[in-house]
């Protein structure tokens, strides 16, 4: 994963710190937050979504274009979708955020098995998109669970990729960018 975050320790724990606190929030209130959750994962698709679109224009990135730009649209359409009509899509919210999950957790793996040269530590990029893809089949394949049940799934989603990312974010914490080569060196 080479996203402009990523360069950013700092800010991918950010990212995880969100998760978290987006999986506790759905945890703790499900039937209150249904609404509120989808207009938040909306908003965090399309911010990831228009993050990996950055991506693409940057020189230094390792990823193949064309797989960003996938997520890149799969991420803005599922937050247009979800601004322009928060109501319908918390009524089709398994199928949006299984899609999304889906997409972005092949994403991820893809991207995790072209870095592994590059980086160390590829099986936690891994593991968050195969949680991403699992959590995505299952919200996407059993709509009826309800919205309680729907709640949890996103709970307990939030903390692993929020822990993930965490864990990420601590090890590429000791990585410099050489500014001469625009390369990432192995961690330490």
């Amino acid at each position: 994963m080479d996203y402009l975050f990523v360069k950013s320790a700092g800010a991918l724990a950010v990212r995880g710190a969100i998760a978290i606190v987006l999986g506790l929030f759905a945890l703790l209130m499900p039937g209150m937050t249904f609404l509120a959750l989808t207009i938040a994962f909306g908003i965090y698709a399309l911010i990831d979504g228009i993050s990996a679109l950055v991506t693409i224009f940057d020189r230094h990135t390792h990823l193949d274009r064309g797989w960003l730009a996938v997520e890149a649209i799969a991420g803005i359409l599922v937050g247009i979708f979800v601004a322009a009509s928060p109501t319908v899509a918390a009524i089709n919210l398994a199928w949006v955020i299984g899609f999304w999950a889906v997409v972005t957790g092949v994403i991820k793996i893809v991207n995790a098995i072209r870095l592994r040269k590059v980086i160390e530590h590829e099986g936690l990029l891994i593991l968050s998109g195969l949680a991403s893809v699992l959590f995505g089949a299952i919200v996407a394949s059993m709509p009826a669970v309800g919205i309680v049940g729907m709640m949890w799934t996103v709970g307990i989603f939030g903390l692993l990729l929020g822990g993930l990312l965490l864990g990420l974010s601590f090890k590429l914490r000791r990585w410099e960018t050489p500014a001469d080569k625009g390369t990432m060196p192995r961690a330490a």
